[in-house]
């Protein structure tokens, strides 16, 4: 019989410092995994919707279990893109799996009224339980792929150079935020929890942080 959570991945997420990176790099190549790199580096870009009261984000820094996350997210050029998926992100603890939705947007961020086209259009369409959701924050960071020589179904990401801006309605995105961390995380079936949970000890990884992306990119800008 299929076990519940067989479909369903667990997501492993460390933050480090910036000057971490190449040390970083040299471990996940060497140990454990022996993590290789399978796909381009690419840019990745996204905005954050959600609720007057941001639970999303509140949900995240209490500790909740079960949580969603809603964001819209595009490869490539910041400024501009017709290639726009909405991704919603749910999660009961660390098992979790997304849902998306490809959508036919021209998005100019250097246009506002394209800005508030799309927001309007996500406002009306999607949801944060059964709430109405709002656009909070944009971000933008490089990524590193890699996946383990010896599984390869269990896969590493690098996030560097990472930067943000918080939503206004009377700003456009410019100046963005520089932060001076990275994103490790290690995505696996759930399958192979046991196995990951073994080999990791190996990397010896001591994390600063465990907020989201979202949740420490917000932070930084403003208190929660």
């Amino acid at each position: 019989m299929k076990s519940l959570y067989e479909d369903y991945r667990i997501e492993k997420k460390w933050i480090f410092l910036k000057r971490d990176k190449i040390s970083l790099l040299n471990i996940l190549q060497k140990k454990g995994f022996f993590f290789r790199k399978c796909f381009p580096n690419r840019k990745i870009n996204n905005i954050y919707y959600d609720t007057s009261s941001l639970k999303s984000l509140r949900d995240n820094l209490s500790g909740i279990k079960s949580r969603e996350k809603l964001r819209v997210r595009w490869y490539g050029n910041f400024f501009s893109t017709n290639k726009l998926c909405i991704e919603r992100k749910i999660k009961n603890n660390q098992i979790g799996f997304k849902k998306r939705d490809k959508i036919n947007f021209q998005l100019n961020l250097d246009d506002y009224s394209s800005i508030k086209k799309l927001n309007h259009y996500i406002s009306s369409k999607y949801f944060l339980m059964n709430q109405k959701v709002f656009p909070i924050l944009y971000n933008s960071y490089e990524r590193i792929y890699t996946s383990s020589k010896i599984f390869p179904d269990i896969r590493c990401t690098l996030d560097f150079n990472l930067k943000s801006f918080i939503f206004n309605e009377t700003s456009l995105p410019k100046n963005l935020k520089l932060h001076s961390h990275l994103i490790l995380e290690i995505k696996y079936p759930f399958k192979k929890d046991d196995l990951v949970k073994k080999m990791i000890n190996q990397y010896n990884l001591k994390r600063i942080s465990k907020s989201s992306k979202y949740v420490s990119m917000y932070a930084s800008h403003k208190f929660v």
